[in-house]
């Protein structure tokens, strides 16, 4: 099975019934975290976006999710994220 051809749910609950639990969790770490690592620096980035130090950058933010399209995000949401 390819790692990128399915979500972790479905790798996790394949190695559980493939495999005795504690092979199946090592088995389903040592699969995903090549995709964690892949997705981690832009995630840790991101925190800032979704939890702002002040209240003028929360404020700035709020503005900005309430004027952009949804469509803008669902779009770069699906892009960035749609290897997993």
């Amino acid at each position: 099975m390819c790692i990128r051809d399915s979500n972790g749910a479905t790798r996790l609950a394949q190695a559980l019934a493939e495999l005795p639990v504690d092979r199946a969790i090592t088995q389903y770490q040592q699969q995903m975290r090549p995709v964690i690592d892949d997705i981690q620096p832009a995630t840790r980035r991101a925190v800032r976006w979704y939890v702002p130090r002040s209240a003028p950058v929360q404020m700035i933010r709020d503005n900005a999710m309430r004027l952009l399209p949804n469509a803008l995000f669902r779009k770069y949401f699906q892009y960035k994220y749609s290897n997993i």
